[in-house]
């Protein structure tokens, strides 16, 4: 007599999540979690463990010089509050680069209302932060968004 569990967990249909998942072209019949789930960016490109992951990411993506990763931290992705009554924003990652300057980056798979003033509002906590009353502005490290 046949197993129809196994059949249909073969099939998807016993795992809901199946169908989300991503397929190794050498083995279509292992499931990967696909990287483009929000959840799965975060556990891997925001955990402290995965560094080298992120910083072949980020070499990858932009154009800034290589020697500049060197120092790579995953940092708090939450942004500070001036007042408990503040907006949080909360980033999906954010590293810090040599000489302090911040990437955040953030994974949308839908338009997103407000987009573009969420990237706003997180660039200017992320500029604001730098600097101290008094300081210099020429103190403040390029914020990179990528989205």
């Amino acid at each position: 007599m046949a197993d129809h569990g196994q059949e249909r967990e073969r099939e998807g249909i016993a795992n809901p999540d199946a169908e989300h998942r991503e397929r190794t072209p050498s083995n279509p019949d292992i499931a990967l979690l696909p990287l483009k789930s929000d959840l799965i960016f975060k556990l891997v490109f925001g955990d402290a463990r995965y560094v080298e992951i992120v910083r072949a990411f980020l070499i990858a993506a932009l154009d800034i010089p290589a020697e500049e990763y060197e120092d790579l931290k995953i940092v708090d992705p939450h942004l500070e509050r001036d007042r408990p009554d503040d907006k949080l924003g909360v980033l999906d990652v954010r590293v810090q680069l040599k000489r302090g300057k911040l990437v955040s980056a953030e994974i949308q798979l839908r338009e997103t209302p407000s987009m573009a003033e969420r990237v706003a509002f997180s660039t200017g906590r992320n500029l604001s932060r730098q600097i101290s009353p008094g300081q210099s502005y020429e103190r403040i490290e390029k914020v990179v968004i990528v989205n």
